[in-house]
């Protein structure tokens, strides 16, 4: 392998003007994988807000869309691929900047255990072969090879991975609006079991009624939209890089949300809120053949394994070069800077963030199927934590916006702060019920908590030492962490 390195250290070149706008938010919308957050994440705020499912949809984009503000003038300062790091530092120094790039690298590497099993799943159930579905160690090799396979096209190039991802989620969202609008359709003309028929009550927040269920509701609507930053993270390979990822990101919730509607009217339409709230392992596992038939549920199966491919590509892609950004700055030992001189990608960055993922899927996995649920659990806090945190960073770096008039001071500073506020209320309720034992797949107990919280003190707190120590390590980190490559 053949890599290259600028000889100062600081600023590594990938390879520039390779993605488009569209194809920008396309990516956008594929590392959300909005498959499994409608399979997966549905029937949890069902089970929260009942019908209000699509109240709660708009509801949590409300604060996504705020902090998307922060990321678009923090693009146009400093189109950084180490996005909510780069930018934290900017704001408030090494340290805290030192953790958001830590909070964002650790929570996608968890991630990646959650993409193996299914990947590994609904690979033999797309083929009939449901008795390896249910198997833990076929499922488990299974999963690590669709890693590895996706972190050598990671390794590859940036042409490359987008191609992947842009096929996968054009035909996700062809066969995912498609099943919404029939069972819609289907559910007005033929009247099954549980049906009800649509209601604008559906999208009024005021009509959930519980302060309790719209604050689990929004925890829990925050993991719908987590990705949509995938667009400034590809920011130095996009073209007019800093304009389009930043515009692309807010494309791209506005893309999300609509999607999301057009599938909770469906969902709801078709099989009532009991139904929903009583499976929510696997909504669209339930409801498919149901509403498309047996040979048409074939492509909705399709449609959820190409989602997890598309997702899955993300996490070494968005890994490796928050990695690469601060290695650059001198946040992380230089090596992980290395730049593949054929593939323009970081090289060293992605083989390792695929290999120690790939590591700890499979110890824990060995370890406790409940403690690896657990684990992946406890990332929710830190995902809406960092996003509050780079909206918080945005209205107080841009702050002086506050003397530029009414539209400065509103998207600059108000609205992102208002985002931030909200998305560190959602990190703090996610957080605070997932202290109750019964937060735990396996009721695990630790001091008398819940292990997914413990995980998460656990995660924050290497996190903080991790900061602590990468200043004694690397004094000039700590003395000029300025910005990277922004040419």
């Amino acid at each position: 392998m053949t890599t290259r390195r600028n000889p100062s250290g600081d600023a590594a070149t990938l390879a520039p003007n390779r993605i488009g706008f569209w194809a920008s938010v396309g990516i956008g919308v594929a590392s959300t994988t909005p498959s499994t957050g409608i399979a997966l994440v549905f029937g949890l705020l069902v089970g929260s807000v009942g019908v209000h499912l699509p109240a709660i949809v708009l509801v949590g984009f409300l604060p996504i869309a705020a902090v998307t503000f922060a990321y678009l003038h923090f693009n146009r300062l400093d189109p950084d691929c180490g996005a909510n790091f780069a930018w934290t530092t900017r704001a408030f120094g090494p340290h805290l900047g030192w953790l958001a790039g830590w909070l964002v690298i650790v929570s996608l590497a968890v991630v990646v255990a959650n993409y193996a099993q299914l990947l590994g799943a609904y690979t033999f159930v797309l083929v009939g072969a449901h008795d390896l579905a249910a198997s833990t160690s076929a499922v488990t090799i299974a999963g690590a090879t669709w890693m590895l396979l996706l972190g050598l096209v990671a390794y590859r190039g940036i042409t490359l991975s987008e191609h992947v991802q842009i096929s996968m989620v054009v035909f996700e969202v062809i066969v995912l609006i498609g099943f919404g609008v029939a069972a819609m359709v289907r559910a007005v003309s033929s009247r099954p079991q549980g049906w009800l028929a649509p209601s604008l009550d559906w999208f009024n927040p005021i009509s959930i009624g519980s302060a309790s269920a719209l604050a689990a509701g929004l925890a829990g609507a925050a993991l719908l939209y987590w990705g949509w930053d995938a667009t400034v993270m590809l920011s130095e390979e996009s073209e007019h890089r800093a304009e389009n990822p930043g515009r692309a990101a807010v494309l791209t919730t506005i893309v999300l949300v609509l999607f999301y509607l057009i599938g909770a009217v469906g969902v709801l339409a078709w099989a009532g809120p009991g139904r929903i709230a009583a499976n929510p392992d696997d909504l669209l596992g339930l409801l498919g053949p149901e509403v498309l038939g047996n040979e048409l549920n074939r492509l909705l199966v399709l449609a959820v394994l190409t989602s997890c491919i598309a997702g899955g590509l993300f996490l070494p892609i968005g890994g490796a070069r928050v990695m690469l950004s601060m290695a650059r700055r001198g946040a992380l030992p230089a090596a992980l800077a290395t730049v593949h001189h054929r593939y323009r990608t970081p090289s060293v960055a992605t083989v390792v963030f695929t290999l120690v993922s790939l590591a700890f899927y499979l110890v824990m996995t060995i370890v406790s199927d409940t403690l690896l649920v657990d684990t992946i659990t406890s990332v929710g806090p830190l995902v809406a934590g960092y996003y509050g945190l780079t909206g918080l960073a945005g209205a107080y770096y841009f702050r002086s916006a506050l003397r530029d008039g009414v539209g400065p001071a509103l998207s600059k500073v108000v609205i992102p702060l208002l985002g931030s506020v909200a998305l560190g209320w959602v990190a703090v309720k996610n957080a605070t019920d997932l202290a109750a034992p019964a937060a735990s797949s396996g009721g695990t107990i630790w001091f008398g908590l819940g292990a997914p919280f413990v995980l998460t003190l656990v995660m924050l707190a290497l996190g903080a030492v991790g900061a602590v120590v990468a200043g004694f390590v690397s004094p000039r980190f700590v003395r000029d962490p300025g910005p990277g490559d922004t040419r």
